[in-house]
């Protein structure tokens, strides 16, 4: 009886060790892939994302800003790490993991409509797949998803399982630079828009701007010349947006530095993708407003 229950933990054992073993060398195999492509995060994290002008953001800043129209207006290089639905606690993360691994750039454009907009419980798990090369990233994890952060630890598998990794795939051996919507607002969602009375606006997350105010004081830290800026929303929904001026001065105030409002700065709806995003043509026409800030 002892012998027979010692044979089936020795089973046990092998199988748990053969589970472990398997979970960290698939892990391991798709840590490679990923930073072997041409992803932002992946080059970012492998440090080969050196530039004079970063460009941090939710979606809004993915699609806000034309890579090409800035290098050529300021003659500077550009690289942009915003990513959709990022949450603004992430940010002084990706700051910081930045810049152990490069230079400092000149500047830093900030969009900042990411303050208030996502909570950071449950939108993390995409950047998990930074996990195994950022303390950061696993502190964030740990504080805002825990039950995640565990098994993570226990499957590093599990960390694979994100947005992040597949969009790697997707760029493999092309640059995600260039990434941005060359669809145009259609009439049914210009009709919907048209037909709400009022909108909603972003939440006042202390959280959120305390987030982006620890950004600010590690590129002060870096004498990195920081720009802060709302990009331009569909007219129609921004006017109908209720007490942005409220939370614009709130969040002024929190930070502490001025933002540029440029929520109006563009009235053609066929510059849009949606009501928060330029497409492409969009991009380049506001990059070119935002070239003129810069240069000044």
């Amino acid at each position: 009886m002892r012998n027979e229950l010692l044979r089936r933990l020795g089973w046990c054992a092998l199988l748990l060790a053969i589970v472990v073993v398997g979970d960290r060398g698939l892990a391991a195999v798709l840590d490679r892939v990923f930073y072997q492509s041409k992803f932002r995060y992946a080059l970012a994290y492998s440090g080969k994302l050196e530039t004079d002008v970063l460009i941090m953001g939710n979606s809004r800043g993915a699609n806000s800003f034309h890579q090409a129209t800035l290098e050529s207006g300021t003659g500077l290089r550009a690289a942009n790490l915003s990513f959709n639905g990022i949450p603004a606690a992430m940010m002084p993360v990706l700051l910081e993991d930045y810049l152990e691994r490069h230079p400092a750039p000149q500047t830093i454009i900030v969009e900042v409509s990411c303050v208030g907009s996502r909570r950071a419980s449950g939108t993390l798990e995409r950047f998990s797949v930074l996990a195994s090369r950022s303390s950061g990233v696993r502190d964030l994890l740990r504080e805002h998803d825990f039950k995640f952060y565990v098994g993570s630890q226990l499957s590093h598998l599990l960390r694979y399982n994100s947005e992040l990794m597949w969009r790697s795939l997707a760029f493999r051996k092309k640059s995600d630079q260039t990434w941005a919507m060359h669809s145009q607002i259609n009439d049914e969602l210009l009709e919907s828009v048209n037909a709400e009375e009022s909108v909603e606006m972003l939440s006042r997350s202390e959280e959120d701007a305390a987030a982006i105010k620890r950004l600010l004081a590690i590129a002060d830290s870096k004498s990195i010349r920081v720009e802060l800026v709302f990009a331009p929303y569909l007219k129609q929904y921004r006017e109908k947006l209720d007490d942005f001026e409220g939370w614009f001065s709130w969040l002024q105030e929190k930070l502490e530095r001025p933002i540029v409002d440029y929520s109006l700065a563009i009235d053609d709806s066929a510059l849009f993708a949606d009501r928060l995003h330029l497409n492409a043509s969009g991009s380049e026409k506001f990059t070119a407003m935002v070239v003129k800030s810069l240069t000044k």
